[in-house]
């Protein structure tokens, strides 16, 4: 939005801090709000909703951390060691044996 006066001002400094201070108001602005719904002063439905919103998700976190992280940590392992045992099969293609062979016929 743009300001309905346009303020002169003789401080030489005034074009660097205005827009300065323009911007801690927005972040003050800003903060405020959020402080007061998460304080419980302001909107009780805007509270309800944050609380509701962190009550969830420290739910969700908690059901991850009891049931899904221990079935990923042993999903994880085992493809390490599939993967592993891939790079064997292919390190002994590439440069197995057989190389040393063809080369001994070779010459």
């Amino acid at each position: 939005t743009k300001p309905l006066k346009a303020f002169r001002s003789l401080n030489p400094l005034a074009p660097v801090f205005r827009p300065l201070q323009r911007g801690l108001l927005a972040s003050a602005r800003k903060r405020r709000v959020v402080r007061a719904v998460l304080g419980g002063r302001d909107d009780p439905v805007a509270t309800a909703t944050a609380a509701a919103a962190l009550v969830l998700g420290a739910a969700a976190c908690f059901t991850y951390s009891e049931v899904a992280h221990p079935w990923v940590v042993a999903l994880w392992d085992v493809a390490k060691t599939v993967a592993t045992w891939a790079f064997y099969a292919l390190g002994l293609l590439l440069f197995g044996p057989q190389n040393w062979v063809l080369a001994r016929v070779r010459a």
